[in-house]
């Protein structure tokens, strides 16, 4: 870790140990959660994911759009009505996904954020009641197991080995203070990298409720689709936590996030193999 890398975590520390030493201890009954959707012209995805969240039966839900494209609001004035959720809708094309996702953390209301992303939805109407059912509003961060995946046993691995999906993920808005900001510099990891600059600042802050499915999330989003940058943005992240992970587990994850790559590539040259033989063959 670089002298800079450094400053940053210590700076973590700091002012979550100041926002600890502030924040109530006696968890609130029913702590304001709020939801967030980046979306841009797929509004049927956007009207299922909504639903999703107009369907729980936790009383205090904040939902908030960040909209990039053509207008949602009839969707979400349709869902707005139907419901007892708050919706709020900030419009205008951002530059990149953790941009939109900064402007969502400077204007959400909620103790508590969470990222749904268009067409992600929860496994069933009390995922949320679930979820703050743990008195442990102390507490950064709490993870969610998702639905078709395994417990998040370990973080210590997960983080590095297959990342924890935020969707799964509920940030602690008073506890992580002005933390709580993804590194604009990453186009498709600073979740990840968030992630582990809390973990290694405040390790015991982690909650994990492993005892039920939480969200069904759409696959092949944009980061499944920039293999090459998402890996490349993995290592260099693993390499700037270098001295907090120890360099056995550093070594491993780097040979992990690579071995993947390799396979990646693999599999893209045997295919375009495959259609060079088939045209070839072909009468």
């Amino acid at each position: 870790m670089n002298d800079g890398e450094h400053d940053k975590l210590a700076w973590v520390k700091d002012v979550i140990a100041s926002n600890n030493e502030t924040h109530d201890s006696v968890a609130a009954t029913k702590p304001l959660v709020s939801i967030v959707t980046l979306t841009m012209d797929n509004p049927d995805a956007l009207r299922r994911t909504a639903q999703s969240v107009a369907s729980q039966e936790y009383p205090a839900i904040e939902y908030l759009v960040i909209n990039g494209g053509a207008s949602v609001d009839k969707i979400l004035d349709d869902i707005e009505k139907k419901s007892n959720i708050t919706v709020s809708v900030i419009n205008g094309k951002k530059n990149g996904i953790y941009p939109a996702m900064n402007v969502a953390l400077k204007e959400f209301s909620g103790d508590w954020v969470n990222f749904m992303n268009s067409g992600d939805l929860f496994t069933n109407p009390s995922s949320i009641s679930n979820a703050f059912l743990a008195r442990d509003s102390t507490k950064s961060i709490k993870v969610m197991r998702l639905e078709g995946e395994g417990n998040v046993q370990n973080l210590w691995s997960g983080m590095r080995l297959k990342n924890i999906c935020q969707q799964a993920i509920f940030y602690n808005k008073k506890k992580l203070g002005e933390v709580l900001a993804f590194d604009e510099k990453f186009l498709f990891s600073a979740d990840l990298d968030l992630l582990l600059k809390i973990y290694y600042a405040d390790r015991e802050g982690f909650s994990e409720h492993c005892q039920d499915s939480f969200v069904r999330y759409e696959p092949g989003g944009v980061s499944g689709r920039n293999t090459k940058i998402l890996h490349r943005e993995k290592t260099q992240i693993l390499l700037d936590r270098r001295k907090d992970a120890g360099w056995v587990i550093l070594i491993i994850n780097l040979l992990y996030v690579n071995c993947v790559r390799i396979y990646l590539a693999i599999l893209a040259m045997v295919d375009k193999l495959r259609g060079i033989i088939a045209g070839v063959l072909r009468p």
